[in-house]
């Protein structure tokens, strides 16, 4: 669990990070809360 944990968190502030970039499109944008939503629900449910 705290590796996937670990994963979560990069690919967080790698997210956020392009989320406050000025190329980051709107499609990814929605994919990437879309993601994260999935992980935190998977795991939640760990």
């Amino acid at each position: 669990m705290r590796v996937s944990f670990n994963i979560f968190l990069i690919q967080f502030y790698f997210c956020i990070f392009f989320f406050y970039t000025k190329n980051f499109s709107l499609w990814l944008r929605r994919n990437c809360f879309l993601h994260f939503k999935t992980i935190c629900n998977e795991i939640v449910s760990i």
